[in-house]
């Protein structure tokens, strides 16, 4: 039969803490990682979009504007 201490009862919670403590401490760190790759991702994305440029036209004279034709 095996009798433990209460010091050795101590080391045991101790290091279950520990292992508690560094499983949370890595998920915690995997959810700051996905955070800031998805900011980087963001702005990789917004960087690369297509932003309309601002074409000017001329009006010709007696031309008609409509819903179909830009001018």
């Amino acid at each position: 039969m095996i009798t433990t201490t209460r010091f050795d009862e101590i080391a045991i919670r101790s290091r279950r803490s520990r292992v508690r403590d560094a499983a949370f401490a890595l998920l915690v760190a995997g959810m700051v990682a996905m955070g800031i790759s998805s900011v980087r991702a963001a702005t990789q994305t917004a960087e690369t979009a297509h932003t309309p440029t601002v074409q000017t036209a001329t009006i010709a004279a007696n031309s008609v504007c409509d819903a179909t034709h830009i001018c």
